[in-house]
């Protein structure tokens, strides 16, 4: 017979984090964030952001900002490469150099 551990569902993991004893490691971080940054903390609200945080993350709604963010920063990056490029080739015009833009199988 096989053995394994069964996946719990959502709601079994939110129980398990609502319920479950802070470790000792828990314990340290939360003494640790309340020493060096002066917010009242929640000991609690802690362990359920550590132990809830991925889940939140394969949700769908996190999922679609998540790639939206993605899609922002790869136009954002798109649009710095291309003016960077264009004033490089302006640069490089000022300085008396002819510069073409080909395409990677063209070059040599």
């Amino acid at each position: 017979m096989a053995r394994g551990r069964k996946a719990m569902t959502l709601e079994e993991k939110i129980e398990n984090a609502k319920t479950s004893d802070v470790t000792q490691a828990q314990s340290d971080f939360i003494g640790w964030l309340k020493s060096n940054t002066g917010v009242k903390i929640d000991d609690r609200s802690v362990v359920l952001a550590q132990k809830l945080y991925t889940e939140f993350l394969t949700t769908p709604e996190a999922a679609a900002a998540i790639a939206e963010r993605k899609a922002e920063s790869a136009v954002k990056a798109a649009e710095r490469e291309e003016k960077a490029a264009d004033a490089f080739l302006k640069r490089a015009a000022k300085l008396g150099f002819k510069v073409e833009k080909v395409a990677d199988a063209d070059a040599e």
